[in-house]
């Protein structure tokens, strides 16, 4: 934020990366068919962020070819997101073997989950900024809304805030 600037060098040999994990992110083609981030917490590395953790099963660091293809001007596609509200439900309603969560706002933003499930079991969470009335999106007009997908552990009530994604 000062401009000032530090480098931290490392060794690469000594970067590891674990192949298999809990994410999937990504779009669909086309762009318009909705973005998403699918989170499988039975495949967590527990503590793969902490001093100590056996990493001897993943992958080293590698060299990787880069093809020189000339001047090329890339600009960020996304800036910072700074939290600036928190929202609370106005409505939770049960339509067709699945819930309706509306929050009375259309926003951009994200949510964060504190539900309880059974191991394997998946839910799938889908925005959208319009509804039919019948608890319906703009899908049936051939568009996907963007959605998360997140698939429980354990038994126990588990907490989740996407970290790759927002609408």
């Amino acid at each position: 934020e000062d401009g000032e600037e530090q480098v931290v060098a490392t060794q690469r040999d000594t970067w590891a990366c674990g192949a298999q994990g809990p994410y999937t992110i990504g779009y669909e083609e086309p762009m318009q068919h909705g973005k998403y981030e699918e989170y499988d917490a039975r495949k967590a590395f527990d503590g793969w962020n902490r001093i100590g953790f056996d990493d001897s099963k993943w992958e080293r660091g590698q060299r990787r070819l880069t093809i020189d293809i000339g001047p090329l001007f890339l600009q960020p596609q996304y800036c910072r997101v700074k939290e600036q509200a928190h929202h609370r439900p106005i409505r939770i309603q049960r339509l067709e073997g699945r819930w309706l969560v509306d929050f009375g706002v259309n926003m951009a933003g994200y949510v964060s989950l504190s539900l309880k499930g059974t191991a394997g079991q998946t839910i799938e969470v889908r925005f959208a900024e319009k509804w039919d009335g019948e608890g319906h999106s703009g899908a049936a007009q051939g568009w996907r809304a963007p959605y998360l997908k997140y698939t429980f552990a354990t038994d126990s009530v588990e907490e989740y805030t996407p970290h790759f994604m927002y609408t």
